[in-house]
């Protein structure tokens, strides 16, 4: 009879479950970092979504620009619209928000804001990056004294009234178009605007006023300071900040106001409905040559008011930059806000506080007021000026 013989199987050893595991982490490891790392799976794909989310935002801004370009030499476009402007605005039509020296796209990429305005300008042109401008050589923090600007030097002198020489000189505001801008320290003189010809020709005034200082030897043109000068600085999207939000004079909410056909009739004053965001509700009474003025009827009016503090935007005070800001002087943009009870005008402004504020010319009911504000002039520099010295000490200009 035979004899039964059993193998004696013992299974893997120790040694091999070791090396078996080794090689399975080495593998997961792998498998990780293929997705994981900075040039893993994920890596790429997101790189490559934000890769298109940034071309998107450079194909609308080349759109838009070259609207703008155009309407230079066809009066049709958005010709006074800066570059720069029409980055932040088409930035937020894509979703996407500038913080800044970075753009942040819709799904969170980021990109570098100098990318952007690297596509336009030509070399020696300025750009504003956050709060320095530069050329890609040459960088200038804004604020930074510039101590040898003459605007009588070019034999144009300011307007009968104002400031032969502009108090306490000239600091860097920002960049524009490719040129360094300056601005003029303090007002170089007040001037009271109001009632409905304040808002009809108050903007064209103060630029008029300003342009004179913008012809010395190194200055190229000339303008009153803007609501969005401010704003760049500050880093402040009215677009996004949610003013007023839920309210009827949010900034952009649109208002018709249509009329009663019960007081059509009239001829003097009338009642009004006005529809907003689905809202409906009874104004009260506006006279006709007010309302006619700037109240179109039956077409949507947008709210365009708003108003905040610069330190609500971390600028302190004492700094360069408040200092820079904080004086009370007007800005050279009109505002249209909705109420219920029509609509309000008037023009925007900075104060010693440090608000960018808004001051209240008239309304469609009837009711007008005039204020008083100082003009800072806006500088263009000429493209050939060059800058030496120092932040802490200033800047002189020559001509190469």
């Amino acid at each position: 009879m035979k004899k039964m013989v059993f193998e004696n199987n013992k299974g893997i050893t120790l040694v091999a479950l070791v090396i078996t595991i080794i090689v399975l982490l080495i593998l997961a490891g792998v498998t990780i970092s293929m997705i994981f790392g900075n040039n893993g799976i994920l890596t790429k794909a997101n790189d490559a979504k934000t890769a298109s989310e940034k071309a998107d935002i450079l194909d609308g801004i080349k759109l838009e620009y070259a609207d703008s370009e155009m309407g230079k030499y066809t009066n049709s476009g958005n010709s006074s619209e800066s570059l720069e402007s029409i980055t932040r605005r088409v930035v937020n039509e894509k979703g996407a928000r500038i913080e800044g020296e970075t753009v942040i796209t819709k799904s969170g990429g980021e990109f570098p804001l100098a990318n952007i305005y690297k596509e336009f300008y030509k070399d020696g042109e300025y750009y504003q990056v956050g709060n320095k401008i530069t050329n890609g050589t040459n960088t200038y923090e804004i604020g930074d004294k510039i101590l040898n600007y003459d605007h009588t030097s070019g034999g144009v002198l300011p307007q009968s009234g104002y400031d032969t020489v502009a108090q306490n000189g000239w600091s860097i505001l920002g960049s524009e178009n490719g040129k360094i801008m300056i601005v003029a320290d303090e007002s170089v003189g007040d001037i009271s605007l109001g009632n409905t010809w304040g808002y009809r020709d108050g903007v064209n005034d103060i630029n008029s006023i300003s342009d004179k200082y913008g012809h010395g030897t190194y200055g190229d043109g000339g303008r009153s300071l803007k609501v969005e000068d401010i704003n760049k600085i500050t880093g402040y999207d009215p677009s996004t900040a949610g003013y007023e939000k839920g309210q009827l004079d949010e900034y952009g909410n649109e208002v018709t106001y249509t009329q009663d056909e019960a007081n059509e009739n009239e001829d003097e004053n009338a009642y009004f409905i006005l529809v907003s965001s689905g809202s409906n509700g009874k104004s009260d009474r506006f006279e006709w040559w007010y309302a006619s003025f700037n109240c179109p009827i039956n077409t949507p009016v947008k709210s365009t008011a708003y108003r905040y503090s610069i330190s609500d935007k971390g600028i302190s005070s004492g700094t360069k930059l408040y200092n820079l800001i904080a004086k009370n002087c007007w800005l050279a943009n009109t505002y249209i806000s909705t109420h219920i009870d029509g609509l309000g005008h008037g023009m925007f402004y900075t104060d010693s506080s440090g608000r960018v504020w808004t001051a209240y010319f008239y309304s469609s009911e009837g009711e007008n007021n005039e204020h008083e504000n100082g003009i800072r002039p806006v500088v263009y520099l000429k493209s050939d000026v060059k800058l030496t010295g120092s932040s802490e000490n200033g800047w002189t200009l020559s001509q190469e």
